[in-house]
Order: C-alpha cells, then sequence, then structure tokens
C-alpha cells in the first residue's frame, strides 16, 4: 500500500485481466460473444472470486454494440445474466449508430 503526504492511501490500477471474443467469434448476438468469455473465465471462477475479495477488485463484461438502423438492440438471456452475476461481475455497452453512409 503507497501513502500519500497526508497519510491516505493511494490506490490505482494497476493492471487489467482482459479476455475478448474478438476474432473468435463470427456473430452479430451478443449472447453468443458473452458465452465465449463465460466459457474462457468460468473454470477459474473460484479463484477469480477469490482474488477480487482479497484485492477488492471489480470485474465486468463491457460489450461494444454498433446498431445498423437504431431500432432494436442486444438481447441476453437469464441463463448468461445468472452466469455473469455469479462471477460478481457487472454488464456494459458502448452504443453508436447508426451512421450516415454520406
Amino acid at each position: 500500500m503507497r501513502c500519500s503526504s497526508t497519510g491516505r492511501e493511494i490506490r490505482q490500477r494497476t493492471g487489467v485481466w482482459l479476455v475478448t471474443s474478438e476474432g473468435r467469434v463470427e456473430s452479430t448476438s451478443v449472447e453468443r460473444h458473452l458465452t465465449y468469455v463465460l466459457e474462457k473465465v468460468e473454470p477459474a471462477k473460484e479463484e477469480l472470486l477469490a482474488v477480487a475479495r482479497e484485492q477488492s477488485l471489480t470485474a465486468d463484461f463491457f460489450c461494444y454494440w454498433v446498431s445498423a438502423t437504431g431500432h432494436g438492440g442486444p438481447e441476453i438471456g437469464a441463463d448468461t445474466l445468472r452466469r455473469i452475476s455469479e462471477l460478481g461481475a457487472s454488464l456494459g455497452f458502448d452504443q453508436y449508430g447508426p451512421w450516415d453512409d454520406e
């Protein structure tokens, strides 16, 4: 632990563990991408939860979504949401589009 000159604890982000489906899953289904990542992460679930508790870390599943029409959006089923929740993680989205071709 580092402390400032006033004695306050300084916490800094020191790293990121990243698992991506980019280049691995060819689908417009967000659920398929999330399932891929979950399958990679879940075998280490207990170890990840222990480290997160010990180090006061957070976890998230972060998705990038581009809408071709501006309507609709990603759908995630209850089972996938449960699996994310069991990892103590949050689910976030960056949403973009539609873009004009001009």
